[in-house]
């Protein structure tokens, strides 16, 4: 008998042992299997990160730029979504103006129908400041559309006026020390009167240059002067409302 139970006994551990043995077979391979998904998960992760990032900054790039010069003068930058993604301030006003906004993000016909409103231009467009609106960028179709949209804005009078350009006089104008307002303008100035210097215009407000240009034109300044075509030096053939001039096809605001 007792050979027989010490015969059942063994046949049991042997038993135990084999679960044993399958046991940690299993557990390997759940360790080998995990330490293989631990290896992707950092790999898939870096890969959301990525397109993440790409689709942010394709998200961001700006596509075109708005810029209104009235002091403050302002700038936004517009993605392909017609978005704001960012706004600069162009002189110190600006720069006050810039900080107190919460635009970004907004539909670009918003954003500046909000700035019309701000206090700031509210109270220089009652002044009898001169407002210009501009629009930037490369696409022909897309500025052309943007200006159409902007030029019925609430708040673009009648000493308002628009136009547009290639982005090329973003530059132009940051070399020459001004916005991109005050640059067009000086170059309708310049054009009518060649003596006209860069030094005067940076000393000038809008208001002044516009006197300038329609005492030099024949140009009553709250008056629509009609359509006239012209170019901006270095961009080809420019449109806008406005006083006409070097900014291309000009009609004052309403």
């Amino acid at each position: 008998m007792d050979s027989k139970l010490k015969a059942a006994f063994d046949s049991l551990q042997a038993d135990e042992e084999l679960k044993q043995k399958a046991w940690e077979a299993v557990e390997e391979k759940r360790k080998k299997r995990r330490s293989h998904y631990g290896k992707l998960i950092p790999a898939f992760c870096l890969l959301l990160l990525c397109l993440g990032f790409g689709s942010w900054r394709l998200y961001a790039a700006p596509v075109a730029h708005i810029t209104i010069d009235i002091n403050p003068s302002v700038e936004l930058q517009i993605n392909r979504w017609d978005k704001v993604v960012n706004v600069e301030g162009l002189n110190p006003d600006g720069e006050a103006l810039a900080q107190s906004l919460s635009v970004r993000f907004w539909d670009y016909s918003q954003a500046v129908e909000e700035i019309l409103q701000t206090p700031l231009v509210e109270e220089a467009a009652a002044r009898g400041e001169t407002l210009a609106v501009g629009v930037m960028g490369d696409d022909s179709q897309r500025r052309e559309k943007m200006l159409e949209v902007i030029s019925s804005c609430p708040g673009i009078g009648q000493n308002a006026y628009c136009y547009a350009a290639g982005t090329e006089q973003i530059k132009q104008a940051q070399e020459a020390g001004l916005s991109c307002g005050k640059y067009q303008a000086f170059l309708e100035w310049q054009a009518l009167d060649p003596s006209a210097t860069l030094e005067q215009a940076r000393t000038m407000t809008m208001s002044q240059l516009r006197q300038k240009i329609a005492g030099l034109s024949g140009e009553n300044q709250t008056q629509a002067p009609g359509q006239g075509q012209g170019q901006i030096q270095g961009q080809g053939q420019g449109k806008g409302w406005g006083a006409g001039g070097s900014g291309g096809k000009g009609k004052q605001g309403k």
